[in-house]
């Protein structure tokens, strides 16, 4: 296998591949309310809260549960910038996914905010787009592995028809 090959498998295990490029964003000083029907309608379990287009929080399905509906609060006279979680950890987006993967198991994190060498939103990995890829790897181990078993046989079916003088 030449190294132009090992290298394109090396740049398809990067997060930008796999990640959800359409993010869903929100400014910190729209209600909650706009918050709750802007994840329904677009079907989503969190919005990127974002200035400038970079990322500074994240206001998850959880955060709205715990933080507005169990503390009773109204949502059309709260802002986003109350609940949101502050303190997200993001991926550059030339991250390694099994290392994000890795991440999101040793956070407890479902999702992961992605930014270019700029600080810029420019995707979102959540916990299903890396499954989906690590399926999409295992896959091509799996074939890699089925084509060497059968190379291995073909020569070694060869070395038996071999005649040693």
């Amino acid at each position: 296998m030449g190294s132009r090959t090992l290298q394109k498998e090396a740049e398809y295990r990067e997060i930008h591949h796999w990640m959800t490029k359409k993010v869903i964003t929100i400014s910190r000083k729209e209600n909650l309310l706009h918050a709750a029907k802007k994840m329904a309608k677009n079907n989503v379990s969190c919005l990127v809260v974002e200035e400038n287009n970079k990322p500074i929080g994240i206001i998850t399905e959880r955060d709205y549960l715990k933080k507005v509906v169990l503390e009773e609060k109204e949502p059309h006279k709260h802002l986003v910038e109350e609940v949101m979680t502050l303190s997200v950890r993001f991926l550059p987006d030339d991250a390694d996914i099994v290392s994000a993967f890795a991440l999101m198991k040793k956070y407890h994190i479902r999702r992961f905010p992605v930014i270019n060498r700029n600080g810029e939103l420019v995707g979102i990995a959540t916990q299903k787009d890396l499954l989906e890829a690590m399926a999409h790897i295992i896959q091509h181990l799996d074939w890699k592995l089925v084509r060497t078993k059968i190379a291995f046989s073909e020569f070694t079916k060869h070395l038996d028809d071999v005649e040693i003088v």
